[in-house]
């Protein structure tokens, strides 16, 4: 290595080049170069990381710029003194403004045991640094990051090769403080207010078309069908029309009945993806047309909801200084540096503003941008006492002219020798591409871009697990879903608590109407809805209950008794008779024994004779609103048939002693079982059915034998 250096010296002697200064001593004088005056940097670091107030040991400094001369001092064969900047020079900051280096109440800098806040100052001061060279002569050489300016040279400096090109000056932005409400609404911001307006209005348009050609079909429509089969439907079609479920076209109760749960479901099936299960071909046609519509709906919203959320926080507004210019900005730049004169001379509609702590004046929005050099920038976003930081640097933000190159600087009058040793060394350093070429300069050393990353490079702020391109959503973004879903909640369980014991009034008929039971109890309460020929005018009905429910308390508590009560009867009557029959037997009474199954039976003939009235009012009561529909003959011909079949398959009119064998000939074709010879099962129900469809069509005779029947003897 040591023959390598004597050629390279003797070579570059023979053309005129200074390459070894033969071991002189040189007092080089650096900077530190942080945002502040109690912050570690990565070019020149003079403070202590443990105790941020407290100035190392020139030994102890570190940083790019000082690998940077270790390196260049071996080369070029010279030893090395390294000062900070002594603050004696006119053009100090401590001298020019003295305000600025005194200590203040609270102030970190003058805590006890910390470096003086003067020596901290002016250890970041640039322009101090280069008089110490200048003018007082106190170093040889000033060796940090300087700008080459022209205002320098006419100073008196002469630079060296740049070790940093294209290093011009660069923005520095703080994100925009969270809007909570902009957050809020960001959920809507995949489609503009008025293409929401349409869906709205879409939605509101296919819920009313599926109320109009659906009102009309109850509801459990195809399990009655396939469970009950086509009579006993028809049987549930009128106590469901009878409960007042819907009037078969659009009238003012199915609209407010109906309506709201087609909307619902329109939404549903946009939303989440639930078909709206019509019963018609004409809904289904609908609800197909509907689904498409949905599919592209939220697909379309997904990806673009996805796209908006991830894009950067931060606005990129006004991002170079030609912006903040125009715009006439305030702009903060570092006390004591040659940038800072040349901003405020080249953008006169910038307010500069010339700071000790350029990043937290920036952070506590003292300014509007930071104007700094493009490194430091950078370093400044990778330092970990910046990370999570609302700090960043606009790409695009660098200024294409300006002072761009960095330089070590010595006096132009006695310093030709060093600059030209430092120079050649410089160029060396920047093009030697491996430190593992035997015959290289940067054999076993670092080139200037492997120091330059191992300082400045490195991004403190990064772990394994960050992923930079995807931010992070905060509850903001989704406080409208939470409040919608916390209303909805809230007046669910407030309707619940207020509402647990009076239930809706259409569920309470509905419950009534289908309680065979409750007949009587409406007939005696009623009894101004009910005809001479026993008809009911379910509609003035259905209105008097909906009104009373809220004011009878007789109405409720019947109906909860009742509900159940037809099969809990059943059990109670089979049990009843055998504990009487037991007794009885114990006694041997006989005859008190018979009068009592007399009685029994009596009872529970008059009880199937009333759910029998009950099932046939339901289906006349359906004939005589068809018959308001003029097609009363056609009707009433298909319901006396199917009134024959309910009835030939209801069990209280399979036994023969519910009717006297006086009322006429369908009374007698019933009792047929008993006082003729026995008939097949199919047989005698096809002979009922056969001899009620012979009866007369009136209602009125039908109800008034099935009444007649509940005072007949055994």
């Amino acid at each position: 290595m040591i023959t390598l250096l004597v050629v390279v010296v003797v070579v570059g002697t023979a053309r005129g080049v200074v390459t070894s200064l033969g071991g002189r001593h040189l007092r080089v004088t650096v900077v530190h170069d942080g945002s502040s005056m109690m912050e570690t940097s990565e070019f020149v670091n003079m403070i202590d990381p443990r105790n941020t107030s407290v100035l190392l040991p020139p030994s102890q400094w570190t940083g790019f710029i000082i690998d940077l001369i270790i390196v260049i001092a071996d080369l070029a064969n010279f030893t090395f003194t390294l000062l900070p900047p002594s603050g004696v020079a006119s053009n100090c900051v401590c001298n020019e403004t003295p305000d600025r280096c005194s200590c203040e109440e609270d102030d970190d800098e003058c805590a006890p045991g910390a470096t003086s806040k003067a020596a901290l100052v002016t250890a970041r001061d640039y322009n101090c640094g280069a008089e110490d060279v200048l003018s007082l002569n106190r170093s040889d050489i000033y060796f940090s990051m300087y700008y080459q300016t022209k205002e320098r040279v006419a100073r008196g400096t002469l630079f060296t090769t740049p070790f940093l090109s294209g290093s011009s000056l660069a923005v520095m932005r703080r994100t925009p403080r969270d809007n909570w409400m902009e957050q809020a609404v960001s959920i809507f911001r995949p489609f503009k207010w008025p293409l929401w307006v349409y869906v709205c209005g879409a939605a509101t348009f296919v819920a009313i078309v599926i109320w109009l050609t659906e009102h009309a079909h109850p509801p459990d429509f195809r399990e009655v069908v396939a469970e009950d089969g086509d009579v006993d439907f028809q049987v549930h079609q009128s106590v469901w029309k009878a409960s007042g479920a819907t009037g078969g076209y659009a009238t003012g109760d199915s609209f407010r009945r109906d309506l709201p749960q087609a909307f619902f479901s329109s939404w549903y099936t946009v939303l989440a993806g639930q078909p709206l299960n019509p019963s018609t071909v004409k809904g289904d046609t609908l609800n197909l047309a509907w689904c498409l519509f949905g599919v592209i709906f939220v697909s379309s919203y997904t990806a673009n909801l996805a796209a908006i959320l991830s894009k950067p926080g931060y606005s990129l507004h006004s991002a170079s200084l030609e912006d903040l210019d125009r715009n006439r900005k305030t702009v903060c730049t570092r006390s004591g540096t040659a940038y800072s004169k040349y901003v405020n001379a080249t953008f006169p509609n910038l307010d500069v503003r010339e700071t000790l702590h350029s990043v937290a004046d920036l952070e506590r929005e003292a300014c509007d941008a930071l104007v700094d050099t493009l490194p430091h920038l950078q370093a400044v976003v990778n330092n970990k006492d910046y990370c999570g930081d609302s700090i960043y640097v606009h790409p695009d933000s660098a200024l294409a002219y300006g002072p761009r190159d960095m330089a070590a600087g010595v006096r132009a009058s006695d310093g030709a020798d060093i600059a030209e040793a430092l120079s050649f060394w410089i160029s060396e350093l920047g093009e030697c591409a491996t430190s593992y070429d035997r015959f290289s300069t940067c054999y076993l050393r670092s080139n200037i871009n492997r120091i330059w990353r191992e300082h400045a490079e490195t991004n403190a702020c990064a772990s394994d697990d960050d992923d930079a391109t995807v931010p992070e959503l905060k509850a903001p973004a989704f406080a409208l879903p939470f409040t919608l879903v916390a209303a909805a909640g809230l007046a669910c369980l407030v309707r619940h608590v207020c509402c647990c014991c009076s239930p809706a009034p259409r569920d309470r008929f509905n419950q009534l109407a289908r309680t065979p039971d409750l007949y009587d109890l409406l007939a005696s309460a009623y009894p101004e809805f009910w005809t001479p020929e026993d008809d009911v005018d379910f509609d003035r009905l259905r209105e008097a209950v909906t009104r009373d429910t809220h004011t009878r308390d007789d109405l409720l508590p019947s109906m909860l008794r009742h509900y159940l009560k037809t099969d809990v009867e059943t059990w109670q009557r089979v049990r009843t008779l055998d504990a009487h029959r037991l007794a009885l037997q114990t006694a041997q009474d006989a005859d008190a024994f018979d009068t009592r199954i007399s009685a029994l039976k009596r009872a529970e003939r008059q009880t199937m004779i009333d759910s029998c009235v009950r099932q046939l009012a339901a289906l006349l009561d359906r004939a005589v609103r068809e018959q308001r529909r003029s097609r009363f003959v056609r009707v009433v011909e298909r319901r006396r048939r199917s009134v024959g079949r309910v009835l030939s398959s209801t069990s209280c009119f399979r036994h023969a002693s519910f009717l006297p064998s006086s009322t006429s000939t369908t009374t007698t074709t019933w009792r047929s079982r008993s006082s003729s010879p026995a008939l097949p099962a199919r047989d005698q129900e096809q002979q009922r059915s056969r001899s009620w469809e012979q009866q007369p069509t009136q209602p009125g005779v039908v109800l008034r034998v099935l009444r007649e029947s509940a005072s007949s003897e055994v």
